[in-house]
């Protein structure tokens, strides 16, 4: 069993962070802390952050615990608990509601924590889907120099452009031509698509370009605002109708910056300054299908048809695989590929490829 503590929850009104009351702290964003791994009590630790995206209420009913088998942290602990040396496995939980670069603070600023310790010999950020987007923040945010150089930052199957899923401007028409446009069918999906979303920054801040209506609405609202005139908007129903909608819409928590300046010069410097990067590749082929239905993974076998179904066959079920490569045009690296996998990789042995990268990554001096 491990222990949730750190909470904190964004508050959509004042843009600050605050203490969560006992409602909030599912939601909120906070870290586990997992038994440390000891085999040489006199050595330093090296600290690893597991970050999948997930929040609080996703892996447990209790706000100040959680099971060591959720997100599958008991197989990245069972894989350390032979290796030489001293490690520290902590989760971060994002906040429901924070634009995920706020989520990067708070990370930043805990990894600045862990390094005031003397006894700290590294941080490894290892990040998942799109936690691996927040990770590419989180060196921007980081003050002191020494923490940076422990850091060392690995992503798996990162949306660098975003995701058709968490777009719906984009996917809820995909899915309605899918459903014959049977509104019945529709209204049941959309449903519990946004019983799963955050409808939030969590989840819209990784759309795809104009996958979120509140994008095109900007485009036009920074021309707008240039010669504003009341009366513009009174005697004109499309722009009171607009501006309607933005009022009204779960889509104004949506930070279109998030994505857009992902690939920055400033976001690539600090990265750079890392004492190492790994990017890690996944994508669906030929064979994957028949290993998941052998291994009777059915998430698998649902990332295989959303594969199919809406990335054209070229990505892992959730992300294209070019996009999550495309970093490579701005940071002098290779790519490591796990071939013939889906995005949910945690819930496979191919794993363990993963975790052997990430303890070589640790070790390497």
């Amino acid at each position: 069993m491990a222990f949730i503590s750190g909470h904190q929850k964004w508050n959509k009104d004042s843009y600050m962070w605050k203490t969560p009351n006992e409602e909030e702290m599912m939601i909120s964003g906070a870290f586990s802390h997992y038994e440390p791994i000891i085999n040489n009590p006199k050595g330093k630790i090296d600290y690893i952050i597991y970050t999948y995206g997930n929040r609080v209420e996703d892996v447990s009913k209790n706000p100040f615990t959680v099971k060591e088998s959720k997100i599958h942290c008991d197989r990245i602990l069972n894989y350390l608990k032979d290796k030489e040396g001293n490690y520290k496995l902590l989760m971060y939980y994002m906040d429901k509601d924070a634009p995920i670069v706020e989520d990067a603070k708070k990370v930043a600023s805990f990894i600045d924590l862990l390094n005031a310790d003397g006894n700290t010999n590294s941080v490894t950020l290892l990040s998942l889907s799109k936690a691996s987007d927040m990770a590419i923040y989180v060196p921007k945010f980081i003050k002191k120099e020494d923490s940076l150089n422990k850091l060392n930052v690995i992503n798996v199957a990162a949306p660098y452009e975003g995701t058709i899923m968490a777009s719906p401007r984009i996917f809820y028409p995909m899915i309605k031509k899918l459903f014959w446009n049977n509104e019945t069918i529709y209204k049941i999906f959309k449903n519990v698509y946004e019983s799963i979303s955050s409808n939030s920054h969590m989840d819209y801040d990784i759309a795809i370009k104009d996958g979120i209506c509140l994008q095109s609405y900007n485009t036009f609202s920074n021309e707008f605002y240039k010669e504003f005139d009341f009366n513009k908007i009174l005697y004109n129903k499309e722009l009171l109708e607009l501006i309607r909608e933005m009022t009204n819409s779960p889509y104004k928590y949506y930070d279109s910056s998030f994505i857009r300046d992902i690939f920055s010069k400033e976001n690539m410097d600090a990265l750079s300054s890392a004492k190492s990067f790994t990017n890690i590749t996944t994508g669906i082929d030929k064979d994957t299908l028949g290993n998941q239905i052998k291994a009777f993974n059915l998430v698998g076998i649902a990332l295989c048809l959303l594969n199919k179904l809406f990335l054209e066959g070229k990505g892992d079920g959730l992300v294209k695989t070019s996009s999550e490569k495309l970093i490579e045009d701005y940071l002098d690296i290779e790519s490591i590929h796990i071939p013939s996998m889906h995005h949910d990789i945690a819930s496979t042995k191919e794993f363990d490829n993963v975790l052997k990268i990430t303890h070589d990554v640790i070790t390497r001096r």
